[in-house]
């Protein structure tokens, strides 16, 4: 049987006296609500510790980042690793800091990237793993999430709030617009880069607290200032950053700010002189790989266009690629220049009003003009891509980062950090596919920008290493509609047909090469394959000749001599072939091989 219960105090109650009952009740629940929303309370602000909030950001950043692994080499991947023989030896140590990155390709041409630390940081990773894509990507996702623990160091100097710059470091860590800079490993150099500035910065403001200079924080600052200069060249800009800082200090009289920036300009004076003629040495002088599109007049018709397409690429990273519709404008048009202008002016202004009374305002937008100014001056000549943002996004993201701390309630904030940490994420995942071998990264290229010569060129080129000749035919004639006078086509379609045993074709479409209008001084290529064709086909004089003509472009190519001296020794000019085959060795001195 059941055992019999008597009622409670309360059911009794319940039962004579229902109204007495029902407020008992109500009061009971009234006691537990605060204690409710005590709780939620306690778990929203345990969410939103900088501590927990960096720890979910690297872990997402590492999650989405992943998959690449599984990537493989893309791009400019295979010559600057698989075929960098610096790459396989400390003892060409001297040669990555007395050579530009491309100092060891056997058709050299002297390019104007001097980037020691970046080679050393592939070197690194090479003596570690070997030539492994998987490894390579991780290394990139490892230099991301500590640009991203940079990121937040810096934040909270300038804001000197620790869940903004919590804040600041989620929304750098996920933003879809890292991808390019994080999924390729040849653009490490601008996560290298960004590391040492991030450090440089939060070093000079460290060195900066308090009345006195702290001499041992400036000597870090400079320490990492000369480290960006040689992981990219457009770090010497920092010091056009912390001039504005100096500037902006509404706290000091003008006589004190103006001699701190003397200190501050002479202390980073010495290191960037010395950066800059050692580079000027190294490259043989300030030069550019220009061609016929460098131009100021063009320079600055199509900056205005160029800045909104950067904006438009934080705001909508969506559908991003390698390559981009070709960015020149030749002349003044209201459509793309004048009413970008202008509203690049209002925009200007409108960010000036706002910040005015902000010196970390003041800084952020400095650091935003200035670590981009590069990418937009000289947009003729590198054209668009989204790794220019990966520095200049810092400004954004502190900014953001500092809107999200203002939120009220923090409900809302957690709302809106989520929001941004999913769409973030998946974003990520998304943009990050093409990425994962050639084909597709240049499948997207061409979807992106149809009437791209070198899209099509490269997409070919992938299409190629598959066996895919028919189809990478086709897209190289494409390209040579596109532009008869391109002269990258018609060398590709030469080189296939020469592969493919087709000498009459490969020798006709170099010949249509010859014929375009580019300086021989881009032909080394060309004239090389016509005379490696006559060596074939029995025509030793005509080899010769076209030799001569590539050593004449390239006198310091890796194996040029060496196939002209098998051509002078069939001619019976064994004298000459002695002299090539002295010059290789020579040149092999040079390069450390």
């Amino acid at each position: 049987m059941p055992s019999y219960e008597p009622p409670s105090r309360y059911h009794l109650a319940a039962v004579l006296y229902p109204r007495a009952a029902m407020s008992a009740s109500n009061e009971n629940t009234s006691k537990e609500k605060p204690a409710a929303q005590t709780a939620r309370a306690s778990l929203s602000s345990r969410l939103l510790r900088p501590g927990v909030l960096l720890r979910a950001g690297f872990v997402l950043a590492f999650l989405a980042y992943l998959p690449c692994m599984n990537f493989d080499f893309v791009y400019d991947d295979f010559s600057q690793i698989v075929m960098n023989q610096w790459l396989q030896s400390w003892r060409a140590l001297p040669f990555i800091f007395s050579h530009d990155v491309w100092g060891f390709t056997a058709s050299h041409t002297a390019a104007n990237y001097y980037r020691p630390f970046f080679v050393l940081w592939l070197a690194v990773v090479n003596h570690l793993a070997g030539s492994i894509p998987a490894w390579y990507h991780l290394g990139s996702i490892f230099l991301h999430l500590v640009c991203g623990w940079f990121a937040f160091l810096l934040a909270r100097r300038l804001l000197r709030d620790e869940t903004a710059a919590a804040f600041a470091a989620i929304v750098f860590l996920l933003h879809p617009g890292r991808v390019e800079a994080v999924a390729w490993p040849s653009a490490s150099t601008e996560l290298l880069s960004a590391i040492f500035t991030f450090a440089a910065m939060t070093a000079y403001l460290r060195a900066r607290e308090g009345e006195n200079i702290r001499w041992r924080w400036v000597a870090v600052t400079l320490v990492c200032f000369v480290s960006a200069l040689l992981s990219k060249e457009t770090s010497v800009l920092l010091p056009a950053v912390l001039l504005v800082w100096e500037l902006a200090d509404g706290d000091s009289p003008w006589r004190l700010r103006l001699r701190r920036c003397g200190v501050m300009l002479a202390a980073f004076a010495v290191p960037s002189v010395v950066y800059l003629v050692w580079r000027a040495h190294v490259l043989k002088g300030m030069m550019f790989e220009a061609g016929p599109r460098l131009s100021i007049y063009r320079s600055l018709l199509t900056a205005p266009l160029a800045t909104w397409w950067y904006l438009r690429q934080i705001v909508w990273p969506v559908g991003m690629s390698a390559l981009y519709p070709e960015m020149v404008e030749r002349r003044v048009t209201l459509l793309h220049v004048v009413l970008p202008a202008a509203a690049l002016l209002l925009l200007v202004a409108l960010v000036a009003w706002c910040v005015r009374r902000s010196r970390t305002g003041i800084t952020l937008a400095a650091w935003f003009a200035v670590t981009l100014a590069p990418a937009v001056a000289l947009v003729l000549l590198v054209q668009p891509h989204d790794r220019y943002l990966y520095l200049p996004f810092f400004a954004v993201c502190v900014l953001l980062g500092w809107g999200l701390r203002k939120i009220r309630g923090t409900q809302y904030q957690e709302v809106a950090l989520g929001v941004l940490m999913i769409l973030g994420v998946a974003g990520i995942v998304r943009e990050s596919r093409p990425w994962r071998d050639n084909v597709p990264l240049f499948e997207r290229a061409v979807q992106t920008a149809p009437r791209h010569v070198n899209a099509r060129i490269l997409l070919a080129c992938a299409l190629v290493a598959e066996q895919r000749h028919d189809e990478a035919i086709a897209q190289l004639r494409t390209a040579t509609q596109i532009n008869p006078n391109a002269l990258l086509p018609w060398e590709s379609l030469g080189m296939i047909y020469y592969d493919r045993g087709d000498y009459d074709t490969a020798r006709d479409n170099f010949l249509h090469g010859v014929a375009t209008p580019w300086p021989d001084s881009a032909k080394f290529v060309t004239f090389l394959n016509l005379g490696m064709i006559a060596q074939r086909q029995k025509n030793p004089a005509e080899a010769e000749r076209w030799l001569r003509r590539a050593i004449a472009v390239e006198p310091e190519s890796l194996g040029a001599h060496a196939v002209l001296a098998n051509v002078l020794e069939s001619l019976g000019k064994h004298a000459e072939a002695l002299r090539e085959r002295e010059l290789e060795r020579e040149v092999r001195a040079r390069r450390g091989m």
